[in-house]
């Protein structure tokens, strides 16, 4: 039997809707780019369906470029089957950087390409939070115009998922939250995803 092709998901919904238990449900081996807090990470370690653990937790240090992981290895085969690699700001009032070290992974990311069968971002209102972060205390903190710091952040984000993850070779799942400002379409109200600039 062929192999499916890889297909790209945009999946928002609301908090606790479960758009982490379904991006943890793709094809393995899955890499995890986590910006949203530890806790939402249950069920990339805990099959929801029946609360069991995926596998042995094992692998936990720090990326090359300077961001957490860890990894959930079959306890059958010993095969990885989710890495999660976390992009956290712990000292956002100093040096926000996570956004930084985000920038240096995918610069070495075309290397992994045959590694993994799906990619996930979880989620992109975290993510959009530490880009904006990074412009204002770091890459732009001179500007004496503030909008040049959401410019920014949007202008890194449409690049990165619109040009880059947009054409990955595998799996791409992107979470994201709901606009709480409804749009009209043709007379209907329609719920659409809470992203910054064209990616919204």
């Amino acid at each position: 039997m062929a192999a499916h092709p890889p297909i790209h998901v945009i999946c928002y919904g609301d908090s606790g809707s479960g758009k982490t238990t379904f991006a943890a449900t793709f094809p393995k081996p899955l890499l995890v780019f986590q910006w949203d807090s530890a806790d939402k990470e249950t069920p990339y370690r805990r099959n929801p369906a029946t609360g069991e653990d995926r596998g042995e937790i094992s692998g936990l240090g720090t990326t090359e470029w300077g961001s957490p992981y860890y990894d959930v290895t079959s306890a059958r085969t010993g095969k990885l089957l989710i890495r999660v690699e976390r992009f956290v700001n712990a000292n956002a009032e100093e040096y926000p950087d996570a956004y930084l070290q985000f920038l240096k992974r995918m610069a070495a990311f075309g290397a992994e390409y045959d590694q993994w069968a799906t990619v996930v971002i979880d989620s992109v209102t975290f993510m959009e939070l530490s880009a904006r972060m990074a412009q204002q205390f770091i890459l732009n903190k001179t500007t004496k115009e503030p909008r040049q710091w959401w410019a920014g952040a949007t202008d890194d984000l449409e690049r990165m998922l619109m040009l880059r993850f947009a054409n990955l070779p595998m799996n791409v799942i992107v979470n994201a939250h709901i606009d709480k400002q409804q749009q009209d379409f043709h007379g209907r109200a329609l719920q659409t995803v809470s992203a910054p600039g064209r990616l919204s």
